[in-house]
């Protein structure tokens, strides 16, 4: 019998907490004392807000800029709750030191671009062989 089990994520709250249960292992195991020092985690930060998350993730291009992709829910979001998006990254320094800064959807965080037009760029790319 296998020693596992899988199901559909239903809803946002079920996908959170299924991350938070995927990112506290390493730290329940005792192999670090925080979800972002284990090095084969997602690879991103998670950062939250007090009703908010935020998957960012930063590195670098092939081409050398430093990016980062901010990824955060905003159905619904009036433009109240872009300025507070914009002041949380700017107090959490999410974009500190970034050549590039991409998000999903609308935003007022000073130089971000919106992720959408590049991700459909580079899904339908032709193949470099």
């Amino acid at each position: 019998m296998p020693d596992y089990f899988d199901r559909y994520i239903r809803d946002d709250k079920h996908f959170n907490a299924a991350v938070e249960y995927i990112l506290q292992n390493p730290v329940k195991a005792g192999l670090v004392d925080a979800p972002e020092k284990w090095p084969w985690s997602h690879g991103g930060r998670d950062a939250r807000d007090p009703d908010r998350r935020y998957l960012v993730y930063r590195g670098a291009t092939r081409e050398g800029r430093k990016a980062a992709v901010i990824w955060r829910e905003t159905e619904g979001w009036t433009a109240d709750d872009y300025k507070r998006d914009k002041e949380f990254v700017a107090a959490q320094k999410l974009t500190e030191g970034m050549d590039d800064v991409y998000v999903n959807g609308d935003s007022y965080i000073p130089g971000a671009r919106a992720l959408e037009p590049l991700f459909k760029e580079r899904m339908f790319a032709p193949v470099e062989v």
